[in-house]
């Protein structure tokens, strides 16, 4: 029997209860970073809490200069640009 699809408001119930995790893998990343492109769910502020290179929850060196955050991974060291 084929899977019954979710609607795009249970999908970003789901993105936003798995975002007020404090802890999460890149695995489980990967999963809701699929479910979210896949519902056209735009994650915003959200995908500022995890390296875009190695998709671990982003930790390390911060620094702020010229409206820009760089916060350099610890997991991988690519330097992550967000605007403050």
């Amino acid at each position: 029997m084929a899977k019954k699809k979710e609607s795009k408001t249970e999908a970003q119930k789901q993105v936003d209860a798995f975002f007020q995790k404090t802890r999460f893998t890149s695995e489980e990343l990967r999963k809701i970073w699929n479910l979210a492109k896949s519902h056209r769910i735009r994650l915003g502020s959200y995908r500022k809490r995890f390296c875009t290179a190695c998709w671990n929850p982003l930790a390390g060196e911060i620094r702020i200069n010229n409206g820009f955050k760089t916060t350099v991974c610890k997991a991988c060291g690519k330097k992550n640009r967000n605007t403050v």
